[in-house]
């Protein structure tokens, strides 16, 4: 049967065909322009990323001055690559990158940390393991804080500081965080194998586990409290689980990082759990790749996160064997001696020397003010974290064996401003590499998710796109779109709402 069609139709037909090739090289076109856009765009960020990562020498201020020189120039030659309003937005985040990050690489640790105990740690196990010094370090302090226990603390008002540390270990699988753990482990054992087969925990992945990590006990150990370490080698689950609706484990991390006591009461007792006088030393380790998927659903503001000290770590070397086994012996020794010195004392106050409080206070100065970034966020417990680390390097200090006792003079300090320094720095650089080309920081995402949450709390849990336009009027429609998808929003209505 042949179908026959009048001239009109005929025509209607070419007509729509026509329309829609329009359409589709309309498509194309936008398409390819989008991509030169951003093609035009990661160039520039690459040329203004590369002006601020130029080796220069002087002074700080010098040094910051050369760089604002560079970056006004490479900003001058961006207007010819992207449009007015791009180039602006391009300016302003990489003014506010050079102002607060330097997106230089951590400084590596030097021996105003690597001395004392720790430092014979380092020199026994470096070399046998391509895990780096700091690797090493950063996973020690935690293990070594909590077998050193309560007997001494710093006071501050009513808190009290023990060497309870939460450390985070940052690296890459064959960047050594294995072999640094396991040198850590083999040296403790060396010391007392009893205690850390009895408290020694690794992964918690709720807030029950947690508890029950940390004891289920609520009396002291010959006037003591109970000392915990936990290793855990799947952060990013734990961060990830802390950010789920009704998880208790964030709330316990906070807690337990002061060493309250926590409870999770159910309808049925011999269900219910409860730690108390514990001490719990915490060292987490992950991967850039894994920090990078969860760092944007964590909560800066109220969460565990700003308890740990970061420390980015690549291997310092590559060893194609490596049999022989460091002899922990003697360092063992040493470190039985201080636990026993440790035991006679029930939880005293340790004091600043004059010295030790004048470096810790012209330190303190030198904080920079809260800013509700990111970055100001995760340092907001650099204090407490540095008094703690102080404390420990003070009781392992070696005069203890000629009698001398006990308090934080400046050499302590200066050791555990290089180590929370070092962690600053690792957020940092981290912040400056994960903030990418695509013109989306951590910081962006906090923002607008911290402006969900006041519209949540005036009973009104959505965002239009007219309000997020006014918060980031700097950014392009498809950078805000993306923010609020990292954020963990979903467009319904026009609106975005929380998913």
């Amino acid at each position: 049967m042949t179908t026959v069609f009048n001239l009109d139709e005929r025509q209607s037909a070419a007509y729509r065909e026509g329309q829609e090739y329009l359409e589709q090289q309309r498509k194309y076109d936008f398409e390819q322009r989008k991509i030169e856009a951003l093609r035009k765009r990661a160039i520039v960020i690459a040329e203004q990323n590369r002006a601020m990562n130029l080796g220069f020498v002087g002074s700080d201020d010098e040094v910051l001055k050369a760089k604002f020189k560079v970056l006004l120039d490479a900003m001058k030659n961006s207007v010819h690559n992207v449009s007015a309003k791009q180039a602006v937005g391009i300016a302003l985040d990489s003014l506010k990158k050079l102002i607060t990050l330097d997106a230089e690489y951590p400084r590596p640790l030097t021996k105003a940390s690597l001395h004392g105990l720790l430092g014979e740690f380092i020199d026994l196990a470096h070399p046998h393991v391509v895990a780096s010094k700091e690797m090493l370090i950063y996973e020690m302090l935690p293990l070594l804080g909590a077998m050193l226990g309560d007997s001494y603390y710093l006071p501050y008002g009513d808190d009290r500081h023990y060497p309870a540390i939460f450390t985070l270990a940052i690296g890459n699988t064959s960047d050594g965080k294995g072999q640094g753990f396991h040198a850590c482990e083999a040296a403790l054992i060396a010391v007392d194998s009893l205690w850390w087969k009895n408290n020694f925990h690794s992964n918690p992945a709720s807030g029950e586990g947690l508890i029950r990590m940390l004891g289920n006990r609520l009396i002291m150990e010959n006037s003591h409290k109970h000392r915990v370490a936990i290793f855990n080698t799947e952060m990013a689950t734990t961060f990830t689980a802390s950010n789920r609706k009704d998880s208790t484990l964030g709330g316990f991390l906070r807690k337990a990082y002061d060493g309250d006591k926590l409870e999770n009461y159910k309808s049925e007792s011999k269900k219910s759990t409860t730690a108390d006088n514990y001490l719990l030393g915490f060292c987490g380790t992950i991967t850039p790749r894994e920090l990078r998927e969860v760092m944007p659903q964590m909560d800066w503001s109220n969460g565990a996160q700003n308890r740990f000290l970061w420390s980015v770590a690549t291997k310092d070397k590559t060893l194609s064997r490596s049999t022989h086994r460091p002899n922990y012996t003697v360092w063992a020794k040493k470190v039985q001696q201080i636990l026993a010195l440790n035991e006679k004392v029930i939880q005293q106050p340790i004091s600043y020397s004059s010295d030790g409080a004048a470096a810790f206070d012209d330190w303190h100065k030198t904080l920079p003010p809260d800013d509700e970034s990111i970055l100001s966020l995760s340092q907001g417990r650099a204090p407490a974290n540095c008094a703690r680390v102080a404390n420990l390097y003070a009781q392992l200090d070696l005069r203890r064996f000629e009698g001398w006792r006990p308090e934080i003079e400046r050499v302590h300090v200066e050791a555990a401003i290089e180590i929370v320094n070092r962690s600053r720095q690792s957020v940092e650089w981290y912040l400056a590499q994960t903030a990418g080309a695509s013109g989306i920081s951590h910081s962006d995402v906090q923002k607008v998710r911290m402006l969900m949450l006041t519209k949540a709390k005036e009973g009104k849990p959505e965002l239009t796109q007219t309000e997020v336009y006014k918060a980031f009027c700097h950014k392009t429609a498809e950078q805000r779109d993306r923010m609020c998808l990292e954020a963990g929003f979903k467009m319904v209505d026009r609106k975005w709402v929380q998913e």
